[in-house]
C-alpha cells in the first residue's frame, strides 16, 4: 500500500510521552454490493473507504483515536491526543523506531481472478440468472432475494517494534433467499456461497446452483412434518458445536478479562 504520510514520526510523536507500545492500522477498500428483489435489481452500491486508527498502551490502560484524513498533520494531531492520556507523564526523549520492511501480502496472493478486475455488469448478470432459475424453478416459488458483496481491503500495521505488515483481503459472498408457499404454508429456502477468493469461487460454486438449492429447500420444506418437541439427544456438526464453545466459554477466557480479573475463571 502507497502511504503519503511519515510513519516514523507518527509512531514517535504518539509515545513522546511515555507508554510502552503503540501501533498503526491504516485500511483502504473497495466494497461493492448488488441486490435483486421482486424480479428486478433494486440496489447497485459501490465505493471507496478509507481510515486509519492509532493506539498507545500504557501499563494496563489503552487509549485509541481513529480518523478518515490520512495525513501526516492529521495523524500527528490523533498522536497528540493520545499522549496527553499518559497521565502524570513529562515530555520523555524521541524514541527512535525503525521500521523492518514490508512483509509480502498474504491473503491477496491466492486470489486467481480478483474480482474489482471484472466490469459490473457481469456481476449484475450472474445474480440475474441466479434470480431466474429460483423465479422459474416451480409455480409455488413467491420471493426471491439475491445479494452480492464483494470487498477489496488493503491493510498496513506499523508498530513502535519496527515491524510493518501489509495484506491484501478479498472478501467475496452472495446468497440466495427464496419463499415458497402452498396451501397458507409459507416456508423459506436459503443458500450462501462465500469465502476468501476471486470470481474463481463461482466456477466451483455456480450462483444458479446455490439459487436451485435455495429453491429446493424451500419447497421441500413446505411438506415437512414438524419437529417432536421434548428432551432428546443432540448431534452438532463441527462448526455449530466450535460457535457454542466459543460463545460459551472462549470470551471468559480471553487475556484482557484474565489479566483484569473479570474472567470468570
Amino acid at each position: 500500500m502507497r502511504v503519503g504520510f511519515d510513519m516514523h514520526a507518527v509512531l514517535r510523536r504518539v509515545l513522546k510521552n511515555g507508554g510502552e507500545y503503540a501501533d498503526l492500522y491504516v485500511e483502504r477498500s473497495s466494497p461493492l454490493a448488488i441486490q435483486c428483489e421482486d424480479d428486478r435489481i433494486e440496489k447497485v452500491i459501490t465505493g471507496r473507504e478509507c481510515g486509519a486508527g492509532l493506539r498507545l498502551i500504557s501499563g494496563k490502560r489503552t487509549a485509541y483515536a481513529y480518523t478518515n484524513d490520512i495525513t501526516t498533520s492529521s495523524l500527528l494531531g490523533l498522536a497528540d491526543a493520545l499522549n496527553r492520556s499518559v497521565s502524570g507523564s513529562t515530555e520523555h526523549d524521541e524514541r527512535t523506531i525503525v521500521l523492518h520492511g514490508t512483509f509480502p501480502a498474504g491473503i491477496g496472493s491466492f486470489v486467481k481472478q480478483p474480482a474489482q478486475n471484472y466490469a459490473t455488469d457481469r456481476k449484475v448478470a450472474m445474480v440475474k440468472r441466479a434470480n431466474n432459475v429460483a423465479r422459474n424453478f416451480d409455480p409455488r416459488v413467491r420471493q426471491v432475494l439475491v445479494t452480492y458483496r464483494e470487498n477489496c481491503q488493503e491493510v498496513l500495521i506499523a508498530t513502535s517494534s519496527g515491524e510493518v505488515h501489509e495484506d491484501a483481503r478479498n472478501y467475496l459472498t452472495a446468497m440466495v433467499q427464496v419463499v415458497a408457499s402452498s396451501d397458507g404454508t409459507v416456508q423459506t429456502g436459503y443458500e450462501p456461497v462465500g469465502g476468501l477468493a476471486g470470481m474463481e469461487l463461482f466456477d466451483a460454486e455456480p450462483l444458479e446452483i446455490a439459487a436451485e438449492k435455495a429453491t429446493r429447500r424451500a419447497l421441500m420444506m413446505l411438506t415437512a412434518r414438524k419437529a417432536p418437541a421434548g428432551r432428546m439427544p443432540v448431534v452438532l456438526s463441527s462448526d455449530a458445536g466450535g460457535t457454542m464453545i466459543h460463545e460459551a466459554i472462549g470470551h471468559g477466557l480471553e487475556a484482557d478479562l484474565a489479566q483484569s480479573g473479570l474472567s470468570v475463571y
